[in-house]
């Protein structure tokens, strides 16, 4: 970052960032909410419910929690979709995808990043980032494995149904 500012004068305050290696592994949780209105239609509201309610189960010990994405929804324990706003039903729940990062690998970073003067707005794993970075829409759609090679980890990311699957590293 140093020579960034030096030579093209570009000051960097804030980055994402990743992270790798044995710091990151996946695994999934479940939720459910009971949709709010009278009528049982299911609202924005009622996923914003379900999804915050997500965010507040803890992670494994010694774990943080660095992404929660939903792999279905389903409408009274039968009906899947994956976007449930204007179906009816009385129950409202969802398997999540969680990558979870090592809590002192994550404040480890979090501490390189603060004595390079940089914030960070969003820390992802380095396999969900290939993928961002190489996968199209359509490939999204119908499936494709990411699978990024270093000189240390194999990062993997997994999408299908436009859905981000699975998440490791080896």
């Amino acid at each position: 970052l140093g020579e960034l500012e030096e030579n093209l004068g570009i000051k960097v305050t804030e980055a994402y960032a990743g992270i790798s290696g044995e710091a990151v592994r996946c695994g999934s949780s479940s939720y459910y909410v009971y949709v709010s209105g009278q009528d049982g239609e299911i609202q924005d509201e009622d996923v914003t419910k379900l999804h915050e309610g997500m965010n507040i189960l803890p992670p494994p010990d010694g774990y943080c929690i660095l992404d929660r994405l939903p792999q279905k929804y389903v409408i009274d324990s039968r009906e899947e979709t994956m976007k449930p706003v204007g179906r009816f039903g009385r129950r409202l729940e969802s398997t999540f995808n969680v990558v979870l990062g090592n809590r002192n690998s994550v404040d480890r970073l979090t501490r390189a990043m603060n004595r390079l003067q940089v914030s960070t707005k969003k820390l992802f794993s380095n396999a969900q980032a290939s993928a961002a970075a190489v996968l199209t829409e359509d490939e999204k759609e119908i499936g494709a494995a990411v699978v990024d090679i270093g000189a240390g980890v194999t990062d993997i990311c997994i999408w299908y149904d436009n859905i981000m699957r699975y998440v490791s590293v080896l």
